[in-house]
């Protein structure tokens, strides 16, 4: 039994292509021009952007044959010319996703549907779900491209080597130790600047400024620091700041789908380096990285009060110099609400952990994350 099909012939190497008509018969193609193809070295496929087209390649000679026309019953005669080979393996494979097209393109629609239904809504019970939706599709290694793209920027300013550099390491590891599982790698930084500051990028990277460490006078307090720092990374604040300037757009085309490739161009669009110097996070992250840094930072060994420490310390130095120094003071506001909150959880935690509260704490801190991954 013979099928004559109308095709395109594209040649190994070449992007030109010319028209013909093929014959299958059992295992192998004979091409118009007097070729023959065996079916035993062809691979298939469909392509083209509804994969509506089937492409047919010849291993052995690097020929392409695209057939645009007959896609079905181009399959079934495919099916019955290779009896048991792979070709007829594959044909019947692809001749059920042709099969199911029509309604994969009613789901795509459907998909835009809700998406628009998603601007209607977000009008009456407001954007915040939409942007937490949006930021929940970046994985988490898109994430860590974004902190890294601004960490490379900034290279020139931050110090990986001295005992400063040394001293963060040291202390962030120990906090490491006791985190819960994550799928962040972190990375540590020194900025060589006088300002009294810290902050968290998405992904893992944390940047201590040398005038933080200058000013603490204990890694108790760094500690503190850092274990805030770390909150923010874990419960993916900094991502969720760039995903509510993104736009509403940018976050419905993620709801419908599309999370991967936009989170690629934020990815991208990180020259966004003024965004990170000027973000601020909002009342409730803090006060949960407030939680979370209490947690692990008694957990891993130090004072659970450093934080709070530090902050009083420099908030009571009364210098108008220093006053332009503490940057910290102003991103980082710890009023006496968070405070309060901060020591009801360390009386909680001498409760129900006292053995973190000796020298060698055993125990790995299970704090209630946004972000988890198994």
């Amino acid at each position: 039994m013979q099928d004559r099909f109308d095709v395109r012939i594209y040649q190994a190497g070449s992007g030109d292509s010319h028209p013909a008509s093929i014959v299958v018969e059992r295992g192998r193609i004979v091409v118009s021009d007097g070729s023959v193809i065996s079916l035993d070295t062809v691979d298939l496929d469909l392509v083209g952007h509804d994969d509506d087209r089937i492409k047919l390649h010849d291993r052995q000679s690097g020929i392409a044959i695209m057939c645009v026309d007959g896609t079905k019953e181009l399959l079934e005669t495919l099916h019955r010319a290779d009896v048991n080979g792979h070709i007829a393996s594959r044909a019947h494979d692809t001749r059920r996703k042709v099969a199911v097209q029509p309604l994969m393109k009613s789901t795509y629609w459907m998909r835009i549907g809700i998406g628009f239904v998603c601007i209607l809504v977000m009008g009456y019970f407001g954007l915040n779900a939409l942007f937490e939706a949006a930021a929940d599709k970046i994985d988490p290694s898109l994430e860590a491209k974004i902190g890294e793209a601004y960490i490379k920027d900034k290279m020139g300013q931050m110090d990986t080597s001295s005992a400063s550099y040394k001293r963060v390491v040291r202390i962030g590891k120990k906090l490491i130790s006791k985190l819960p599982k994550s799928p962040y790698d972190f990375h540590f930084y020194v900025a060589t600047t006088s300002d009294v500051n810290a902050s968290a990028l998405p992904g893992g990277y944390v940047i201590v400024n040398q005038g933080l460490i200058d000013r603490a006078t204990s890694d108790d307090e760094i500690a503190g620091v850092l274990g805030h720092e770390f909150g923010h990374v874990i419960h993916r604040d900094g991502l969720r700041s760039i995903v509510h300037s993104m736009g509403v757009t940018t976050c419905i085309a993620m709801i419908a789908g599309a999370g991967g490739d936009y989170a690629a161009q934020i990815a991208q669009a990180l020259v966004v380096g003024k965004f990170f110097e000027g973000q601020s996070f909002t009342r409730v992250q803090e006060a949960r990285c407030d939680i979370f840094g209490a947690d692990l930072t008694v957990a891993s060994g130090f004072d659970g009060e450093g934080m709070i420490k530090f902050f009083q310390r420099l908030r009571g130095s009364g210098s108008s110099v220093d006053s332009k120094l503490l940057e910290i003071l102003s991103d980082h506001p710890l009023d006496s609400d968070r405070i309060t909150a901060i020591k009801a959880e360390l009386e909680r935690l001498k409760r129900e952990k006292p053995e973190w509260f000796v020298k060698a704490p055993p125990a790995v801190i299970h704090a209630t994350s946004h972000h988890k991954r198994n």
